[in-house]
């Protein structure tokens, strides 16, 4: 129990980004042991990560990887960080800096960028070497596409020379309005669909589990065990 509160010395700048072009702010962290890493997209698209200790009441490092990102997803570990970078068209893939980290300073290094690639939904999860970036492609402003045409592609990155290719293509019913990897696991993904469809593919084997939400539930997330998922809408949450 915390006896009292120390506050983290974090700024951030303000936005100078026209309203009508800013996005939903959004906030992930690492999910182990030991430092934690905190990775923040705000409202105009710059991209920041910070280093907390383990207690996580005090910032250590910060650095900044983008300046106008869309989608944005990292691994579990913090270790790699995918963004949609708006400047370029392109994703760009970084991967943590060990030698920096174990200094207690906060770097990455850009690993690989998939190159003509506009995904709306993001996530990652990272291998002993390597990434695996799962991403559904939604143009903006194209009226929506037929069922067949709504894919998942999954792609493996190489953290030792940049090389990067196409592992799984998998087809969804319909929009996809969010993606997420399961916890510690690169074969399960979770995967929300325009009309309420949640569902929980497994990769290795192809087999699928879904459920049934209401239509635009867009925050979905899923247990360490995959034995529950909840999803936020409106004012409450529903677990199922």
């Amino acid at each position: 129990q915390l006896q009292h509160e120390e506050p983290l010395k974090l700024r951030l700048p303000p936005t100078t980004v026209p309203s009508q072009d800013l996005l939903p702010p959004m906030v992930t962290m690492s999910r182990i042991q030991g430092t934690c890493i905190v990775m923040g997209r705000l409202a105009d698209g710059q991209v920041y990560c910070w280093l907390l200790n383990s207690a996580r009441s005090q910032l250590i490092s910060e650095v900044k990887l983008a300046i106008c990102a869309g989608a944005l997803a990292t691994s579990d570990d913090g270790a790699w960080v995918c963004l949609t970078n708006k400047e370029t068209g392109h994703v760009d893939v970084f991967m943590l800096d060990q030698a920096a980290h174990q200094q207690a300073r906060l770097s990455y290094k850009k690993a690989s960028q998939l190159v003509n690639k506009r995904p709306g939904h993001l996530a990652a999860q990272g291998l002993q070497d390597a990434c695996l970036v799962a991403m559904v492609e939604e143009p903006p402003g194209a009226p929506a596409a037929p069922a067949p045409t709504h894919c998942i592609e999954v792609v493996s990155v190489s953290g030792l020379d940049g090389s990067f290719q196409t592992v799984y293509r998998v087809p969804i019913p319909s929009i996809c309005t969010a993606l997420n990897f399961c916890y510690k696991s690169t074969t399960c993904l979770l995967c929300s669909c325009a009309e309420g469809l949640q569902l929980v593919f497994n990769l290795y084997n192809s087999e699928t589990s879904c459920a049934y939400d209401n239509p635009g539930v867009r925050s979905c997330s899923i247990s360490t065990d995959m034995s529950m998922i909840c999803s936020a809408e409106g004012n409450f949450f529903k677990v199922y």
